[in-house]
């Protein structure tokens, strides 16, 4: 009898085939989406022969065949009773034992593990111990300890219906594997002790005789023995049944069968739940890899279409698995290559490794390093691709490099400036020769002026590239800022009349003292005033300057400082650069003031930042710790 199969996705239809195949028990598997029937094996397809159909197919109804299906309980495993609905609309209550294949597509396995096929044929539980029989095996497969528990039980209930002085069941190898084997194997221990001549020689017997009873006589009785296969025609073991009379032995034949279909059914659950405890194990060692890898994995099959991505590759590229999955790998890695340049065909060279520059959904390039290499299943070919994202490595490795040279600029700088300085000397005499040698001509002094002011920016230059190599001493006091802050406008109120520019300081009341360098400090409030004066350019203007406290993210407090302009703004393509040497904004600047002011900021362990809108002001916040806070 053929095997209902409809519409089971691909991927599974292996391992569905491969749980049908393990099953004697009538199996069926299905998806409660729908719901849907997907297969069944050949005991489950005759059972269901009496059952509704859907129209105009050979597959079971199931809203009609089990109507209350959506009762089961929503977790991996469970054993339950459901309603059987056939043909002639009559209800039939049996015993299921449910398994969640596949969460994603709610996709069940139930078996039927009354052995409804069986009892059915030679209706077997129509007398008193054959339903007290089917009743305790269905409690026995509650769990391993149930059964551990009334295994004895079973063997009671045997021995008394048949009159037997013992009745036990021998467990083959095959058992072994499982818990529940020393369960099964300890009476037969207590029974015959180490008498392993006779349980060899009853082994031997049943093994051969099958499904079928074979005598061995005793020194004081006959031994009888039956032996089984499971469904994969490995032998399960034997039965052993001492004082049964012939009377009774029609009844004990039928009593084996039912118990072989039953410990057959037994093995094949055991391997069932081991079979979904390793790939539960196996799934959750895969879960922890997978969220603790940091790089991103793509598997394809021999002709390059996507089987698997994980999550950090598909958020590298900025696509849901989903989205990537099916389709063709070239899609997503876009090289000059091409993809099958990735691959190492030698076997020195299995796996080869290189960087590519790769585009993200947005477009944006980024460097990636790909190693690729092959694995061979059975007939089946796969490329397995791991990539690692670069980004950071590069921009490290290229801030690296702009460090080194802006260090050897800064030597190179301090060392020029050392030798300008003998020059500067000798030009700093001349000036004064040419003074005196003007004698009142005002062409002549008016030469000599502009060499003197050239000459003296030359002198602020090589000073200021002295003063930022070399290492920054402070001499630091207590300071009242509020005070310091208001000192520093007065002295540039006459300025800031001539140039028209208004300046606006509220100094609060009771301000928590500061300890630094005051001197050095002050350079840096001038050099913040004088860039806004000069960014006015001679139109009016406003400056303000701010003095408060405030909590950063650890709830410590902190001194902020703000000075802020409403002049022309500072240039995006500059602004980042701002506080780098040389870096100016100015007509006449040397770009040496916003450095050596970060540099003040940051030996009193404070920051300094500078927020900037085209045609809508500059602010400089400064941020410093208190005192107690300095360390």
């Amino acid at each position: 009898m053929e095997r209902y199969s409809v519409n089971s996705p691909a991927d599974l239809s292996g391992v569905y085939d491969s749980i049908l195949y393990l099953c004697d028990a009538p199996v069926f598997i299905w998806s409660a989406i729908g719901p849907r029937m997907l297969r069944t094996n050949e005991n489950a397809a005759r059972f269901f022969l009496h059952y509704p159909m859907v129209p105009g197919t050979t597959e079971v109804d199931i809203d009609r065949a089990i109507p209350h299906w959506h009762t089961i309980p929503n977790k991996k495993n469970n054993s339950v009773w459901l309603d059987f609905r056939d043909l002639q609309n009559n209800v039939q209550n049996y015993q299921v034992r449910n398994t969640l294949l596949d969460p994603d597509s709610n996709i069940w396995a139930t078996t039927l593990i009354g052995d409804m096929s069986v009892s059915r044929d030679k209706k077997a539980g129509s007398g008193f111990f054959f339903k007290s029989l089917e009743s305790l095996w269905s409690s026995m497969l509650e769990n391993s300890a149930v059964f551990r528990n009334k295994l004895s039980d079973l063997y009671t209930l045997i021995i008394n219906e048949f009159g037997l002085s013992s009745f036990l069941f021998h467990p083959s190898e095959i058992f072994e594997e499982f818990d529940l084997f020393s369960a099964l194997s300890e009476p037969i221990k207590e029974k015959y002790g180490r008498n392993d001549e006779l349980l060899q020689k009853l082994s031997f017997a049943a093994s051969n005789s099958k499904m079928n009873f074979v005598t061995i006589g005793l020194p004081q009785n006959e031994l009888t023995a039956w032996g089984f296969e499971t469904a994969e025609k490995d032998f399960a073991g034997f039965f052993t049944l001492e004082g049964l009379s012939e009377k009774n032995e029609s009844e004990a034949q039928e009593l084996c069968e039912i118990l072989s279909e039953k410990f057959k059914g037994l093995y094949t659950l055991l391997s069932l739940r081991r079979d979904n405890y390793i790939t539960k194990f196996e799934n959750d060692i895969n879960e922890i890899v997978n969220e603790n890898i940091i790089e991103g994995i793509i598997i394809t099959d021999d002709k390059f279409s996507v089987m698997y991505i994980n999550a950090v590759a598909a958020t590298m590229f900025g696509f849901s698995s989903k989205q990537v999955v099916g389709h063709k790998l070239e899609d997503l890695l876009v090289t000059s290559d091409g993809i099958q340049g990735l691959i190492g065909r030698s076997e020195e060279d299995g796996q080869v490794s290189s960087i590519k520059y790769l585009h993200r959904r947005s477009g944006k390039i980024f460097p990636c390093q790909i190693k690729a290499c092959q694995m061979i299943s059975g007939y089946d070919t796969y490329n397995i691709f791991v990539l690692s994202d670069q980004t950071e490595t590069e921009e490290s490795r290229l801030k690296t490099e702009q460090l080194t040279q802006k260090a050897f600029l800064g030597d190179f700088a301090s060392m020029l400036a050392h030798e300008i300085r003998n020059p500067i000397n000798n030009i700093q005499m001349w000036i004064a020769n040419l003074y005196n040698m003007a004698d009142g001509n005002e062409e002549f002094l008016s030469g000599a002026r502009r060499v003197e002011n050239d000459f003296q920016r030359i002198t602020q230059l090589v000073n200021n590239i002295l003063a930022f190599s070399k290492p920054l001493a402070l001499n630091k006091e207590e300071i009242d800022l509020a005070l310091l802050i208001s000192e520093i406008i007065e002295k540039w109120r006459l300025n800031f009349a001539r140039k028209n520019i208004t300046c606006f300081f509220s100094p609060p009341n009771d301000f928590p003292k500061f300890y630094g360098d005051p001197r050095s400090l002050e350079q840096v409030f001038n050099n913040l005033i004088g860039n806004s004066v000069d960014a006015f350019d001679g139109q009016d203007g406003i400056i303000t300057l701010k003095l408060s406290l405030k909590e950063n993210e650890s709830g410590r407090r902190q001194i902020l400082i703000s000075e802020s302009d409403n002049g022309p703004g500072i240039p995006e393509d500059k602004i980042d650069s701002i506080f780098e040497p040389f870096m100016t904004t100015k007509k006449n600047g040397n770009g040496w003031g916003l450095a050596l002011s970060k540099r003040i900021i940051t030996s009193h362990k404070g920051t300094i930042q500078v927020k900037s809108f085209q045609g809508g002001g500059t602010v400089f916040e400064i941020l410093l710790p208190l005192n107690d806070e300095m360390g």
